[in-house]
């Protein structure tokens, strides 16, 4: 959905059975999608209103899933595979939930590995994360080379606010 106001607009997905809201310019608007025909709200019915404020931003939410390691706020969501060279394997923004990351389509690899190089010395090497919680609510992560490769070591530290993308 695109709504403008004036030259500035602003465009997101929809979800089924979810408030979004759009800030253009100074006005805010709150956009609720309910009795969606399908998964995506092409057909719904769309509640719109004009919203005093947008809502206070929840805290960076960490999650391990398999070989999967993720960092999220409401703006953006981070994937990383630590056993594979600490890749980062997608970077979605939420509102229009696009993956940023393009993959090479015959080995599905990433495209960004956080030694900054590729395939670089430390490609699919594992990594070992810790992530810590941090008082304003954003998170830490750690990412440290389990083994040296070559005499060589690398950490490297991956830190998202709960508010900034």
């Amino acid at each position: 959905m695109t709504i403008s106001r004036g030259s500035e607009s602003v465009k997101k997905r929809l979800l089924k059975d979810r408030t979004t809201f759009f800030a253009v310019g100074k006005a805010i608007f709150k956009v609720k999608s309910i009795k969606n025909f399908c998964k995506y709200p092409f057909h719904a019915d769309l509640t719109i209103e004009k919203a005093e404020k947008l809502p206070a931003p929840g805290a960076v939410k960490t999650k391990q899933e398999g070989r999967r390691f993720s960092l999220g706020n409401d703006l953006v969501e981070c994937v990383f595979r630590p056993d594979n060279g600490a890749a980062m394997t997608s970077l979605i923004l939420k509102d229009r939930l696009t993956d940023q990351i393009v993959k090479d389509s015959a080995t599905s690899s990433a495209a960004f590995v956080v030694s900054g190089s590729v395939p670089g010395l430390f490609w699919g090497k594992a990594f070992g994360v810790e992530t810590k919680k941090l008082s304003d609510g954003g998170a830490e992560s750690v990412f440290t080379l389990k083994s040296p490769v070559g005499g060589r070591t690398l950490t490297e530290k991956f830190r998202m606010e709960k508010d900034a993308a």
